[in-house]
């Protein structure tokens, strides 16, 4: 080969191997953006896990139902509603994400329903996180529940129980539950006075030691304890302390998910993330869509 052939051939090799490297680099640089709907210890940790990931550009969202919720270093935290089912549809559009992983709390029916149903309309990769629900064990005075409703018939008219369900349906309770003496607890307490004559508020953050819960029930003389099958280890010590105390308790059960990819655990949820093959750009209104896709297994 002649030099000139050479050098050509040199010069050719060279400017492949700058745009690879200008690929990869290019490659690494394209973040992509995951929309997280927390409320939970799971959206928390994921949040946390996430937040030091080069990789991802990670919003972590919540209701803002707290005054002063928890947020994540290094994360951007976005609270409020989302104004319905197009308003989230147009959030997806607007901030290009990529990613929908709903870790709401497991009675939060309506936002994983909408979550669900707006994430496969836009094609976007989503994923629901929820823990296991708890299960009765012995000792257990439990009596399960399908509807609020159902509580008229389960509950005395003269018991002193303890809401355990948080604020938004305590109006809901109160009007199945007339004649009883009703205590709610809430995170922060509302500007607004229970919504029956029947019931109070009362303040707490979580965790709760096992402990201060059989203090609280004795105070108040509690004799039934009405919970939602929350799940998870932070919620659980009003489950030992109703044991403790042989209070019966009437436990709600979760409404039923949608047809959609479920895990118990952030674990799973990180593994099922990186199974996700990227295809074009982020949500969009386009007829065709775009999304990732799973590898095959």
């Amino acid at each position: 080969m002649s030099s000139t052939g050479l050098d050509r051939s040199l010069g050719m090799l060279k400017r492949d191997e700058s745009s690879g490297r200008n690929a990869a680099a290019r490659a690494h640089a394209f973040v992509r953006s995951i929309l997280i709907l927390g409320g939970t210890i799971e959206a928390r940790n994921l949040a946390e896990e996430l937040a030091g990931d080069e990789r991802f550009r990670t919003t972590y969202s919540l209701a803002g139902l707290t005054r002063v919720p928890m947020t994540v270093g290094g994360t951007e935290v976005r609270k409020g509603g989302f104004n319905g089912e197009q308003g989230f549809r147009d959030f997806l559009v607007s901030s290009g994400t990529d990613v929908v992983i709903d870790a709401t709390h497991p009675f939060a029916e309506r936002m994983t329903e909408t979550a669900c149903r707006v994430s496969r309309c836009l094609r976007l990769p989503h994923i629901v996180v929820q823990r296991p629900p708890w299960a009765q064990g012995p000792g257990d005075d439990w009596h399960p529940v399908a509807e609020v409703e159902d509580l008229a018939q389960l509950v005395p008219e003269d018991a002193s129980v303890f809401l355990a369900t948080g604020r938004k349906r305590a109006g809901d309770f109160a009007s199945v539950l007339p004649g009883r003496c009703l205590l709610c607890r809430v995170i922060d307490l509302p500007d607004q006075p229970f919504p029956a004559s029947n019931g109070n508020w009362v303040a707490g953050r979580p965790p709760f030691s096992v402990e201060s819960e059989v203090e609280l029930f004795q105070r108040e003389g509690i004799d039934w304890l009405v919970a939602r099958n929350s799940g998870g280890r932070m919620a659980e010590s009003k489950l030992e302390a109703a044991r403790i105390l042989g209070l019966p308790v009437a436990m709600l059960e979760r409404p039923p998910l949608p047809n959609c990819k479920v895990v118990e655990s952030v674990e799973a949820c990180l593994e099922w993330l990186s199974t996700i093959r990227f295809e074009g750009t982020a949500a969009t209104e386009s007829p065709m869509g775009r999304v990732g896709t799973r590898e095959s297994q």
